[in-house]
């Protein structure tokens, strides 16, 4: 039983401990890119990759510095406008976010992943028939990403459109049948909105169940969305 009560702390002790290897790993590789700006002041590439470094310590002024000048060394560089929406959307700075994304959409049309984020974008402007547009291209563009339903179906919930928004959820869980995001968003539906109670507790069981693996009713992991609360999901997929 002793055993038992241990985990929770080896896991609190093991993930701080990785945490804290990632942040010493990163805080090398600023040094790194910063010696390489210092080499060679117009470099684009080492100022994108500090500049994704500090977005990774969610500095984002100091990102935004750095993927500033790495889009005036290298302007047609969609990834780098890509990251720099990131930062602007981190920042609730919507219409600079757009703005990027929408940039990298010009120099890279099949760029999924800005859409995406774009859309995401959008959706926290309450502007949701411009996010299920985005979406839509998402889906059109790479149809097996699962998370690009889960929102679409988060913009159809605001909508009103249950339904839709059910079945959007259903296809994101389909293509990922562990998308926990995906059961609670359903689950929201299926109790706030549609009142089918079971299919509400079936879905969040699902979505929370399988990690907190206690009988406690009302606990959920951190960070989790909790009855009423939608979550989007933005994507870095690509580098």
């Amino acid at each position: 039983m002793g055993r038992l009560k241990l985990l929770p702390l080896v896991v609190v002790v093991c993930s701080w401990a990785l945490a804290e290897a990632a942040q010493n790993a990163r805080k090398k590789e600023i040094a790194d890119y910063t010696e390489a700006i210092r080499v060679a002041p117009k470099d684009a590439t080492a100022w994108y990759r500090r500049g994704v470094a500090w977005l990774e310590k969610k500095d984002y002024d100091k990102a935004i510095a750095d993927l500033n000048k790495a889009i005036r060394f290298a302007p047609k560089n969609a990834l780098a406008y890509y990251k720099r929406g990131n930062a602007w959307r981190l920042k609730k700075e919507y219409d600079k976010a757009i703005s990027d994304y929408t940039r990298a959409i010009r120099l890279d049309p099949k760029y999924a992943n800005a859409y995406n984020n774009r859309g995401v974008t959008w959706s926290a402007k309450n502007e949701y028939d411009k996010a299920i547009s985005d979406y839509n291209e998402v889906i059109r563009l790479d149809p097996k990403f699962a998370p690009v339903y889960s929102n679409r179906g988060e913009a159809r919930t605001y909508k009103k459109e249950y339904d839709k928004a059910i079945d959007d959820y259903t296809e994101a869980i389909r293509l990922d049948p562990k998308f926990q995001m995906a059961y609670g968003n359903r689950a929201e539906v299926w109790a706030l909105h549609k009142k089918e109670y079971a299919k509400a507790l079936s879905d969040y069981d699902e979505a929370f169940g399988s990690i907190l693996k206690t009988p406690i009713t009302g606990m959920l992991e951190p960070g989790l969305p909790r009855l009423g609360q939608r979550q989007s999901t933005v994507t870095g997929r690509r580098p």
